[in-house]
């Protein structure tokens, strides 16, 4: 047990320098408080500038003495501000007069004041790394289970991830205009393609442009009427197309995944891959089908993709997979099958289930437009048609399609048959949410062919 511990207290490392030198930036602290003691309107400019950017005890301190005197709309002057941190007594743990004085003429221009702010934030996220790495240590001395140390580690490094992307310049409008006005140059002379990734689904191409990055798509549907196959489909025509793919799944295996995505390629019915002792009984494959299938097991081994079984996995193990594989290549597109079957983080378990919902799609939404990729979200509906415990997914969606197929019922409310199937009186994809091309309640002629399993 100790060696383990002392393995990881290693890599931590130099495991004494972690503990004995806390990284920290002396002078952009003093830099930034000189800064803020001559022009505190400076906060406006970092609004996520706290006390725990700050390592030094004096930096803190003044660092909070001039934030309850913005908060009480104080003035910040020097003998005003010294009066007052000696009233406090807090004055000698600044150096006293001399102390609070050299802060004061460190850098009183603050022409530096947004590059030190990014540095305190990037010496923050290596503290906090530094903090986790001796969470692990003590998990481990303590043999901790290992799936709670994965979700220790999955919880904290998004953490870790939001405090760096604090410290990434905002730009201001300015800039964001000029950038508009970038991109509309090029869109106008051609030299960019404005649409998103194509699918082989033309109404949805045609409708949203394709499906765009930084967006998620949600897919829902009654039980058995195709949520998995459409998503599929959808994360199929990406990866054919060379866009690097993750497929997520709490419900099925990876076997039975890659069979549906090689029948897919092969432009076969699913069964001519899943059993086909069953699918040609009485013969075998002829010419075309045979090479079709050939040229699907060699195809679909390269497609850049990747598929992991998520069974009993939460949502922070869920973010931790997708960012691991981003970091091997940048994602283009991540489906998640499907967001009932997501178990919630630690923090949220105590929430009502709609709640835990919402937050798994909210932080699925958020990583989608950190990361750059085009999410897609499945989601069982009950028997009434709505989202299992889960309207409030839709708040963070772009685009909500649902799988529609509703047969005509009797005076008695039984379902109506016609040669030996369910008479269907409304069968296409419903469009819930378009929250950016308004073209909600429509209903698309895209209808599940059960001969091919694929959409059409």
């Amino acid at each position: 047990m100790g060696e383990r511990a002392g393995a990881i207290g290693a890599i931590s490392n130099g495991g004494t320098r972690l503990v004995n030198e806390t990284p920290h930036f002396q002078g952009p602290e003093k830099s930034v408080i000189s800064s803020l003691l001559h022009s505190p309107e400076l906060l406006e400019e970092a609004g996520h500038l706290t006390g725990d950017h700050f390592h030094l005890p004096a930096t803190k301190t003044l660092f909070q003495a001039i934030l309850s005197a913005v908060e009480r709309q104080e003035e910040i002057e020097l003998i005003a501000l010294r009066e007052r941190m000696h009233a406090a007594g807090t004055l000698e743990s600044v150096g006293g007069t001399a102390g609070l004085t050299e802060i004061y003429t460190y850098a009183p221009g603050g022409y530096h004041f947004k590059q030190h702010v990014r540095m305190l934030t990037e010496k923050l996220a290596v503290r906090r790394a530094a903090d986790l790495a001796r969470e692990i240590t003590d998990a481990v001395a303590t043999d901790a289970d290992p799936q709670d140390l994965a979700d220790l580690v999955a919880s904290k490094s998004t953490v870790l991830s939001d405090t760096l992307a604090e410290a990434r310049p905002v730009a201001d409008t300015k800039a964001l205009v000029l950038a508009a006005a970038q991109r509309w140059e090029d869109r106008i002379m051609g030299r960019v393609q404005p649409d998103g990734m194509t699918t082989s689904l033309p109404e949805l191409n045609q409708l949203f442009r394709g499906l765009k990055p930084r967006r998620v798509t949600v897919i829902s549907a009654l039980p058995s009427q195709g949520k998995t196959l459409l998503g599929g489909q959808l994360f199929m025509d990406c990866v054919m197309e060379s866009h690097k793919g993750l497929f997520l799944t709490w419900e099925m295996d990876p076997d039975e995944l890659i069979d549906r995505f090689l029948a897919y390629s092969a432009r076969q019915p699913i069964n001519a891959v899943a059993e086909p002792e069953v699918y040609w009984k009485d013969g075998k494959p002829n010419e075309y089908e045979l090479r079709n299938l050939t040229a699907a097991f060699r195809n679909v081994a390269t497609y850049p993709m990747t598929i992991e079984a998520m069974h009993g996995k939460n949502i922070n193990q869920a973010i931790a997979a997708i960012r691991r594989e981003h970091r091997k290549g940048e994602l283009k597109v991540v489906v998640m099958d499907f967001i009932q079957r997501i178990a919630p983080s630690k923090a949220m378990e105590k929430q009502s289930y709609e709640r835990a919902l919402a937050d798994i799609a909210d932080r699925f939404q958020n990583l989608a437009q950190e990361l750059g990729f085009h999410g897609i979200m499945l989601s069982q509906l009950n028997k009434e048609g709505a989202a299992k415990h889960a309207e409030a997914i839709n708040e963070s969606c772009a685009l909500h399609l649902k799988i529609l197929k509703v047969p005509v019922t009797g005076s008695d409310g039984t379902i109506v048959m016609e040669n030996g199937a369910a008479k269907i009186k409304v069968e296409g994809i419903s469009v819930v949410k378009d929250r950016f091309h308004g073209n909600r309640d429509k209903l698309l002629s895209i209808k599940l062919d059960l001969e091919t399993q694929r959409f059409k």
